[in-house]
């Protein structure tokens, strides 16, 4: 599935950069092989995702696994939206029918009620989705009241007046899910600049805000200092893009940062996407 929403986004990156047509064309297919094609098309809900034979016919967890990912489809479909070839009104209208399902899906299955309520990095994906859905498919109401929400719902009781986050500085691979959690509120401050809502510059009470918890990060992120919490595989690269991400929001020591960064394999590409990715993995 991730290979498959990867591939539909740099398809599209790739003939916006180029003008290739052949890009495009792979991408279209793509997208309608998944989506749109009624013999092969995924039906818009997750209800048995994450399942497990015998056990489980899906979980509430498995929202997550979608979510990291479809945002980036999100995007394909946005670029190739702009003009591209064989990519027809047809299609967008398809697309834009499936993902308003998914939303309704989203808001209002016991799964997605769940999923909505974590206290940690799901329920920040949980929130990025559904925003960035509700934007994509005209509710810009519900995108920014999700994006308003966050603030409270989200950064004041997830990050800590140090600027760390206590969740995920609890897991055995403490420095990927920090970035981790970053990436879905960067992500969600993105949306959050169409919707009239700078998330950048919100602070809780005890001065908790997004710039803090990328500025915790810097030491460990420029290679000033070892990250003290445990971590099972240190990719000091995994915090590339959040911290791109801060400094373009306006957080000097972000930017002051960013000569000292580690590109991830492939090269820095920060300037050519639309939006912060998580560039170290989990998976097997």
């Amino acid at each position: 599935m991730e290979k498959v929403f990867d591939s539909t986004y740099d398809l599209a990156l790739a003939w916006y950069y180029t003008g290739d047509k052949r890009y495009a064309h792979k991408a279209d297919q793509v997208l309608r092989t998944w989506f749109l094609d009624p013999a092969t098309k995924m039906n818009p809900n997750l209800n048995h995702a994450q399942f497990i034979p015998c056990k489980y016919d899906g979980r509430a967890i498995g929202i997550i696994d979608f979510s990291q990912s479809y945002t980036s489809v999100v995007d394909a479909i946005a670029i190739l939206g702009t003009g591209a070839p064989g990519w027809t009104r047809n299609d967008r209208t398809a697309m834009a029918s499936w993902n308003s399902a998914f939303l309704g899906w989203l808001k209002d299955s016991a799964f997605g009620k769940e999923e909505g309520a974590a206290a940690n990095n799901h329920g920040t994906f949980y929130d990025m989705q559904l925003a960035a859905l509700a934007y994509a498919t005209g509710d810009t109401a519900l995108a920014r009241r999700t994006v308003l929400d966050a603030r409270a719902k989200r950064i004041d009781p997830q990050i800590a007046s140090d600027g760390s986050q206590p969740q995920e500085l609890a897991r055995t691979r403490s420095w990927h899910y920090s970035t981790f959690d970053l990436v879905a509120y960067t992500r969600l401050a993105a949306i959050g600049r169409h919707v009239g809502v700078n998330l950048w510059t919100y602070q809780g009470s005890d001065g908790q805000g997004l710039s803090k918890a990328v500025d915790y990060l810097l030491p460990a992120a420029t290679g000033a200092a070892a990250w003290s919490h445990p971590e099972l595989e240190f990719y000091r690269y995994a915090a590339s893009d959040v911290v791109h991400a801060a400094a373009d929001a306006g957080d000097a020591r972000a930017k002051a940062a960013v000569p000292k960064l580690e590109a991830p394999p492939g090269g820095d590409l920060w300037a050519l996407r639309p939006a912060a990715e998580q560039l170290d993995s989990i998976a097997g």
